[in-house]
């Protein structure tokens, strides 16, 4: 009677054996599950990083055609003031200006000349920066997508340990 008791309680032990490799089975297809979950999207993710990459470098793209085509257009504007100062004050030169019959003197188309490059400059800068502010725009779009991307992989990567947890594996 020992005997099939014994018998009785290793068949049993059996039993729950094969009930715990089962459980570790269902374990094992739901960490491999969520690994490929994981797997989706780290996908999704890294193509959402390179969209946002695609539309952060076309944005820079156009931004900067957006700045040299204004900077052209300020550089055309202001030679065609500078010639007609230049013009003016030739023409005024051959001219007597006074009563006294004083000549408009190089000096002073100089000086016109150097007002007209400093406004030159100025709105140069200024074209310059709103370059640099619609870059540092695109850039931190870019940036707030890579970190939209990152606390992606990161919750993914917490999926995927907590299946391997799950597993119980170590």
């Amino acid at each position: 009677m020992h005997i099939i008791d014994a018998l009785a309680a290793g068949a049993d032990a059996l039993a729950a054996e094969a009930d715990a490799l089962a459980v570790k089975a269902d374990a094992l297809a739901a960490g491999a599950d969520a690994l490929a979950a994981g797997a989706v999207i780290d996908t999704l993710v890294a193509e959402v990083i390179i969209d946002a990459l695609a539309v952060g470098a076309d944005a820079l793209a156009a931004g900067a055609v957006r700045v040299l085509d204004l900077l052209v257009v300020v550089a055309y504007a202001y030679t065609l003031i500078a010639y007609a100062y230049i013009i003016n004050a030739l023409v005024a030169e051959d001219r007597r200006v006074s009563s006294r019959g004083r000549r408009v003197s190089s000096k002073d188309a100089l000086v016109a000349g150097a007002v007209i490059n400093a406004l030159v400059v100025r709105v140069v800068i200024d074209a310059l920066v709103i370059g640099v502010v619609i870059d540092a725009l695109v850039v931190r779009a870019v940036i707030d997508a890579l970190v939209v991307g990152v606390d992606a992989l990161v919750v993914g990567a917490a999926r995927v340990l907590g299946a391997i947890s799950a597993l119980g594996i170590t």
